[in-house]
């Protein structure tokens, strides 16, 4: 039976679901195991994706974003206050940061700076919450890189990661999510766990009748979205996709939602065949 694809504002209007939505029993292929250990990836995953900000302060909290800026979470591993963070200077948090290997280090000093510079009240227990706040992003770290280990022996996780919008932490939760990934006969079955492929209710005469079907992964859902979403930021053929499907009318959601279902397809023949995906050579133009 043909599984109807995702082509139309109105296709995926039937699919339109909060990817927030908590994650429930799936209706994913019976007797499939995960290669990475779900006791390793499972508990800590929702930490990691709704941000560290509980490890932050005020104004750090207001400069970085703990869930995506690997450099601020270093940085509360040494500086937690903002009378530190003063007293320490531009120059020297610099120094410090670029010798723990932080990107942009001379951006990421500046703006723990400017922060700290907005707030000079000291708060009760503050020199307690300084160790429970260094001790937190030290394990987050570590268990960032935990996870990227596990994730690194996988034989299929460079094949996965080679797909844009697919890191070590997405990378990993879909490997969870999705288990044995050869229960799936084709893309179709794939895209149907994620909860991609719209479920006729058709009734005599009446047909096309599509509906937002109800038994589906909602952690699968949620990686493949949110990696086709992190895959527009970039120029390529991902957002040339999604910038398409938004001039046919769609908007945002669901344009990314219909680029989830076409990075599917393009996701499950890289791993059938064994290839990393490639972006096509550029094109010279003529004059």
């Amino acid at each position: 039976m043909s599984r109807p694809s995702v082509s139309t504002p109105r296709d995926t209007l039937s699919l339109l679901d909060p990817v927030e939505t908590p994650v429930s029993e799936s209706d994913l292929p019976k007797g499939t195991e995960p290669p990475v250990p779900r006791t390793l990836v499972e508990p800590h995953l929702p930490a990691l994706w709704a941000g560290h900000n509980s490890a932050a302060s005020s104004p750090q909290e207001r400069a970085f974003d703990y869930a995506e800026h690997e450099g601020a979470l270093i940085l509360l591993t040494g500086y937690q206050t903002p009378t530190v963070i003063r007293r320490r200077g531009q120059s020297r948090l610099t120094a410090w940061l670029a010798g723990r290997k932080v990107r942009n280090p001379d951006a990421v000093a500046a703006n723990a700076l400017q922060a700290a510079q907005a707030q000079h009240a000291e708060l009760p227990g503050q020199d307690i919450a300084v160790g429970i706040v260094a001790d937190t992003a030290t394990q987050i770290l570590a268990l960032d890189q935990q996870i990227w280990h596990t994730f690194r022996a996988h034989p299929q996780a460079h094949i996965i990661e080679s797909l844009p919008g697919m890191g070590p932490i997405l990378g990993a939760e879909f490997i969870v999510s999705a288990g044995d990934l050869a229960a799936y006969p084709d893309s179709g079955h794939l895209a149907s766990a994620a909860g991609f492929v719209p479920v006729p209710r058709d009734s005599g005469r009446r047909t096309g009748n599509l509906h937002r079907p109800k038994r589906y992964s909602r952690r699968l859902r949620r990686v493949s979205y949110l990696s086709a979403q992190t895959s527009i930021v970039r120029d390529g053929p991902n957002r040339d996709y999604y910038l398409k499907k938004r001039r046919d009318g769609c908007k945002h959601i669901q344009a990314v939602i219909a680029l989830a279902r076409r990075r599917v397809n393009v996701l499950w023949a890289l791993l059938r065949d064994g290839g990393l995906f490639t972006l096509p050579p550029p094109t010279a133009h003529a004059a």
